[in-house]
This record gives structure tokens, sequence and C-alpha cells, in this order.
């Protein structure tokens, strides 16, 4: 996260209780705080198994074979399928279409 006020993760400046949603990149919420009471000092600890980059699903930072056998090792997937890269719970023509989209494409 960056502080582009350069204030620190305070509350005072609103003079409220604050908070945050982190999204994945598919929209989901991997973390989120309501009604926190901040201070320059607050660490927030979540392990997120989502691939930063999108159709990475092994993590090289390239989309490619690996990611390709990917999805088709879970086309028709009905539930908890990792390659649904379109968020409706299964792993479809769709998503193998979306990784097609971005195939061979760097993350960096």
């Amino acid at each position: 996260w960056d502080d582009e006020d350069g204030d620190g993760w305070l509350d005072s400046y609103c003079d409220e209780a604050g908070g945050f949603v982190w999204l994945s990149p598919f929209d989901e919420v991997l973390a989120s705080s309501e009604n926190s009471v901040f201070s320059a000092t607050n660490s927030f600890l979540h392990c997120v198994n989502t691939p930063w980059c999108y159709s990475d699903f092994d993590g090289d930072g390239e989309r490619t074979v690996t990611d390709l056998l990917w999805v088709l090792s879970e086309y028709g997937c009905l539930s908890g399928c990792t390659a649904d890269l379109n968020g409706d719970g299964l792993v479809t023509v769709i998503d193998l279409m979306n990784l097609l989209s971005s195939y061979g494409v760097s993350c960096y």
C-alpha cells in the first residue's frame, strides 16, 4: 500500500475510524477491516494464494503453456476451481478464451 499523503495510517485526519477492503485481481475480498483505529504502526498479515498476474497460475510471471495446461486440467470443474478466470464458479471455454487472450504476454 502507498500512503499518498505521507501522513501514515492515522484516523485523526478524518476524526473517525477507518477501514479497507483488499481485492484480488478477480474482485474477491482477500482481507478487510472496518471501523479500525489506525496508528502509525498498524500491520495486517494475510496470505494470498491468488495469482498476482491474471491467468499466471504457476506464478512465473509469464502466461505460457503451463498456465494453459492448468486451465485444461481443470476444464469442466464445477466447484473450488482455481482456473476460474471469470469468477462464475466453473471452468469453461470462456476461461480458456480469457487465458488465450493474454497468452504469451509477460506480467512485468
